[in-house]
């Protein structure tokens, strides 16, 4: 079919993983032969009764989970995108809606339990630092991968901005950041990172542990529990705080300001709206 074909190279153009190309495409295509049309005859009936009958699908004698569901409306979502920009059709996705998945806590923390993560921290060398992460994780929603990769030269403190290099799909970005971000992190520079440089190596990057060499992702997820430990509170704590929370409690917290969804997805780094959408589900109402 051509459609799909088009849309497997569109995708490659816009430099989704393989994994991601495989899916949606194979996601796509199992719905237009469950319906028996192609993508110029589908009807938005045929695809509600397609979701309908996956939301009863048994696979091994269990139900198809909301994850998987929603990773097939995504495609479709997706493929609606690539039909409308490259073919001028509309694709009858309709107002579907993501599955929601019973979850024992919040994926997010309150402003609040941000703000009691801050509070724990001192001015040592390594309170200084670790303020400084979570500026970065929060302030900025960094990806794991994305924090530890930047050198000093990222950061823009008079026009208050992080340059992120080669993030998810090896795409560059700029982010901004609030003062209190930069406040955070022109007091790690000045009165933190210096205490931590030893030698002439690692002079690039910009968080380092205590032997002068740049932190791994692992302390990274590490210091941020130990926050979380040293707030002594229960809730918080039950949350499991990582990098990846830090990112999804700011992107919450930017919706429920009134930021619109397609300047949040910018500010994420997100290839598109589907993997952005996923938040405007969890927003407290």
């Amino acid at each position: 079919m051509k459609e799909l074909e088009g849309f497997k190279q569109w995708l490659v153009a816009l430099n989704y993983s393989q994994k991601k190309i495989y899916q949606y495409v194979w996601s796509t295509r199992r719905m237009l032969k469950w319906t028996k049309r192609t993508p110029r005859t589908v009807t938005q009936n045929n695809i509600f009764a397609y979701f309908d009958n996956e939301k009863q699908r048994l696979v091994n004698g269990k139900p198809l989970t909301p994850n998987y569901i929603n990773s097939e409306l995504s495609a479709l979502r997706t493929f609606a995108r690539y039909m409308k920009q490259n073919h001028g059709v509309h694709f009858p996705i309709g107002h579907l809606t993501c599955v929601k998945s019973k979850q024992r806590t919040p994926n997010y923390l309150t402003e609040k339990e941000v703000s009691e993560l801050f509070d724990v921290t001192n001015n040592s060398k390594y309170g200084y630092r670790d303020r400084a992460m979570l500026a970065i994780c929060y302030g900025g929603g960094l990806r794991r991968s994305e924090a530890v990769k930047l050198h000093v030269k990222d950061i823009d403190i008079r026009r208050g901005y992080i340059h992120v290099r080669e993030g998810k799909n090896y795409k560059d970005r700029i982010v901004p950041l609030p003062p209190k971000a930069i406040k955070h992190i022109t007091e790690y520079l000045k009165h933190g990172r210096p205490l931590l440089k030893k030698g002439i190596h690692y002079q690039r990057e910009l968080f380092l542990g205590y032997r002068g060499k740049s932190l791994t992702a692992q302390v990274f997820e590490k210091r941020i529990r130990v926050l979380a430990e040293m707030t002594n509170n229960p809730e918080l704590i039950a949350k499991k705080v990582t990098m990846h929370l830090l990112r999804h409690s700011i992107a919450t917290h930017l919706l429920n300001r009134g930021v619109a969804i397609e300047n949040v997805s910018m500010f994420l780094g997100h290839s598109s709206l589907d993997s952005t959408q996923v938040y405007t589900h969890i927003i407290p109402p």
